[in-house]
């Protein structure tokens, strides 16, 4: 029996890199997971290797950062599993450019999803779990904690999470069933990191 056997999760940025290898883990480990993803694709080859898995793999095909989004999702996963138990908020963007010449579109894009859908998500997570709690791990950076050359955008938005996540862990402290935590990973092989471009 796998650690996780019949738990409900949630997982963003399913499709690829990290969130798809915390999706096919917790798959392994017995979990019913909701991978949730923009690419199409991605998530069919996701699913695709998680046939054999122990666990049970749904997925749910949406660009996060709305506060619809992130209640959709979560409703994906009570529908599709009867409950949720754990959320896993993996899906990241990131832009690099000098200060001047970040644009307002990468700007916000970033923060609507490494930020805002995030938030969105936990809200509804946070709704959703019952009687027995859950967990929420947020994916933050070690880009947030110290900062970099050329990811104002990104830094500023991964420093957020770590904050965001500090504030509701404080939040639902006084409910021991529910237990909040950041990650902050440094620069790992993915899809996401090998398009990244330093400005000359």
């Amino acid at each position: 029996m796998g650690r996780f056997e019949g738990r409900s999760v949630l997982v963003t940025g399913a499709a690829s890199g990290m969130g798809r290898a915390t999706t096919l883990a917790f798959a392994a480990e017995g979990a019913n997971v909701l991978g949730v993803d923009l690419d199409a694709d991605g998530l069919t080859a996701m699913a695709s290797e998680a046939a054999d898995l122990s666990g049970r793999v749904v997925t749910h095909q949406a660009t996060i950062g709305s506060q619809a989004a992130g209640q959709a999702a979560v409703a994906a996963a009570v529908e599709a599993f009867g409950g949720l138990d754990v959320l896993a908020n993996v899906a990241g963007v990131v832009r690099s450019a000098k200060i001047a010449d970040v644009t307002e579109d990468d700007w916000n894009l970033m923060f609507a999803v490494n930020v805002s859908g995030m938030f969105w998500l936990c809200q509804a997570a946070l709704g959703a779990f019952g009687e027995n709690g859950g967990a929420i791990v947020n994916v933050a950076s070690n880009a947030g904690l110290m900062g970099q050359a050329y990811f104002t955008g990104y830094c500023a938005s991964k420093g957020a999470v770590v904050n965001l996540t500090k504030a509701l862990a404080m939040e639902t402290a006084k409910d021991n069933k529910i237990r909040i935590n950041a990650l902050a990973p440094g620069q790992t092989a993915t899809p996401m990191t090998e398009t990244i471009q330093l400005p000359e």
